[in-house]
C-alpha cells in the first residue's frame, strides 16, 4: 500500500527496505542470526517480490491492476479459509501450508465461550485469529485504494463481503473497528452498495459479539491490565 503511493513514502519505503534488506544478510555473514535454508529463501522472497512490484506500477498500470486483483484472490481466499473453519469449528486439515490445529480440546485456543459451549475463531493460515483479522482488513485497505481502478461492480462488492465476513468471524476487535472506519470512509464515498450485505451479515452475527465482549473466560483484558502494571512500576 505505501510502496505503490505515489509521494515521498514511497521513496522513504525503497530506503527503508534495502536498510533492513542489508541488515537482515548482514547479520546472516556475521553470525549473528542462524542462517538457516528457510529464514534466507523467505526474505529473498519478499525482496524479490517487492522489486517486482515496483517494476509492475511504474511500467504498466494495466499490470498494476492485475496484480492487485491477484493479491485480492489471495486475500479472499485466506478469508474463506477461516469462514470454513468458523463453520466446522475445527481446521481443515491443511497442515502443510501452515494452518494452525484447531479444536475445542486445545488450550489457549483463540476462542469465546456461550455459556458452556466454546466456539473457535477464524484463524485461516495464520497463527492467530488477530493476525488472520490483520492480514484481511489489509486487503480491504487494498480494495478501497483502487476502487476506482476496478471496472466490474460485483467483483468489488463480492470481494468486500467475503473479506468483512472473514473479519468478522475473527472476533478480532482491533480488526473490527478497522472495518467500522473502512465502512464510514466507503459512506462518504457514496458506496453504501457495498456495505449492504456486510451490514446485514453484522447484525445477524451482534449476539455472537455480546458473548465474545463479555466472556467471563476472557484473560485478553486481564493480561493487558497486568502488564500496563508492570509497565507503570518499571523505574
Amino acid at each position: 500500500f505505501f510502496a505503490t503511493y505515489p509521494f515521498r513514502v514511497q521513496k522513504i519505503f525503497s530506503y527503508l527496505g534495502i536498510s533492513l534488506g542489508t541488515l537482515f544478510f548482514s547479520s546472516f555473514i556475521l553470525a549473528i542470526y542462524p542462517a538457516n535454508a528457510i529464514a534466507i529463501y523467505l526474505i529473498t522472497l519478499a525482496l524479490l517480490t517487492c522489486f517486482a512490484v515496483s517494476i509492475i506500477t511504474k511500467n504498466n498500470s494495466q499490470n498494476s491492476i492485475i496484480l492487485t486483483c491477484v493479491l485480492l484472490g489471495c486475500f479472499s481466499l485466506y478469508a474463506q479459509w477461516g469462514i470454513g473453519q468458523f463453520i466446522l469449528q475445527h481446521d481443515l486439515g491443511m497442515y502443510r501450508l501452515g494452518e494452525s490445529v484447531l479444536n475445542q480440546n486445545i488450550s489457549g485456543i483463540a476462542s469465546f465461550y456461550i455459556g458452556s459451549d466454546k466456539f473457535i475463531r477464524s484463524y485461516g493460515p495464520f497463527a492467530h485469529a488477530n493476525s488472520f483479522g490483520g492480514a484481511l482488513l489489509l486487503g480491504i485497505v487494498l480494495l478501497y485504494k483502487n476502487m476506482s481502478k476496478l471496472q466490474s461492480r460485483l467483483f468489488a462488492q463480492s470481494i468486500f463481503f467475503i473479506l468483512s465476513l472473514g473479519i468478522i468471524t475473527s472476533f478480532s476487535r482491533t480488526a473490527l473497528i478497522g472495518l467500522v472506519f473502512m465502512s464510514l470512509l466507503l459512506l462518504v464515498r457514496k458506496k453504501s452498495w457495498l456495505l449492504v450485505p456486510v451490514v446485514v451479515s453484522g447484525l445477524l452475527f451482534t449476539s455472537l459479539f455480546f458473548y465474545r465482549s463479555f466472556d467471563s473466560n476472557s484473560v485478553a483484558a486481564h493480561d493487558r491490565l497486568e502488564g500496563l502494571t508492570w509497565f507503570s512500576n518499571i523505574e
